[in-house]
């Protein structure tokens, strides 16, 4: 009897059958296995760098606000991909891009931008593409240079840039300063508007206009924006 007792008293303090403690390997090959199931969870963000837009509109009346407002949003694929449709499908488009995605083109140049679409892209293939007065307020006599803020408008540079706010790429002034002190300030920004490129001021892609502006015009822009060092804010 005594020792049955001993016996019971040892196997409630641990002894005797007690379970034996987890040996270190096996919670060495736990970590092992559970590191292997959740390292994918970690693994780096795969960064893809698209190739720069050189595609343009069609040359013909309007194409140059095409190229300066659509551009700055999308391919020109994705206009040739739509369906011929007529005037009014265009103007709607046009509307929705404006209204609905914030497509920075002012609205006195739609209907321009909706006619050349359809005449170029859709149905309207029979007549003449019509001058607004909002396009032709863009231009000036034959051989007569624009000023710099006329070309900015033309070429939607003011789509994706403000003078003093960042929109899309950097405000003007920000530009200017940088610039600053760089005694290639000139050629470095006339190289930017040409080429266009990314990384500069972010991962927003700027389009070429090496297709669009003259060597002077993008001289007369470079010297625009550097002129915003002494203007007032």
């Amino acid at each position: 009897m005594l020792n049955v007792f001993r016996r019971e008293r040892a196997i409630r303090q641990g002894a005797g059958t007690a379970c034996p403690r987890p040996r270190l390997p096996f919670f060495t090959a736990l970590i092992f296995v559970l590191f292997l199931c959740v390292s994918p969870l970690h693994a780096a963000v795969l960064k893809i760098q698209l190739p720069v837009e050189t595609g343009v509109f069609k040359p013909a009346p309007g194409s140059d606000l095409a190229n300066a407002h659509c551009l700055t949003c999308h391919s020109v694929e994705y206009v040739q991909m739509q369906p011929p449709k007529p005037l009014d499908f265009w103007t709607a488009e046009v509307k929705k891009m404006r209204e609905k995605y914030g497509a920075q083109f002012p609205g006195e140049v739609s209907p321009e931008l909706a006619d050349y679409l359809a005449i170029n892209y859709g149905t309207e293939t029979n007549r003449p593409a019509p001058i607004s007065a909002a396009a032709s307020s863009l231009t000036t006599a034959p051989g007569a240079p624009l000023s710099a803020e006329t070309l900015a408008t033309k070429y939607g540079c003011l789509s994706c840039h403000k003078v003093n706010t960042k929109v899309v790429g950097p405000a003007f002034k920000d530009v200017a300063a940088k610039y600053r002190s760089d005694p290639a300030a000139l050629d470095k920004i006339s190289e930017q508007i040409h080429n266009g490129g990314a990384g500069k001021w972010g991962p927003a892609v700027m389009p070429p206009y090496h297709t669009l502006v003259t060597d002077a015009q993008a001289d007369a822009l470079a010297r625009w924006i550097m002129s915003l060092n002494a203007a007032k804010p």
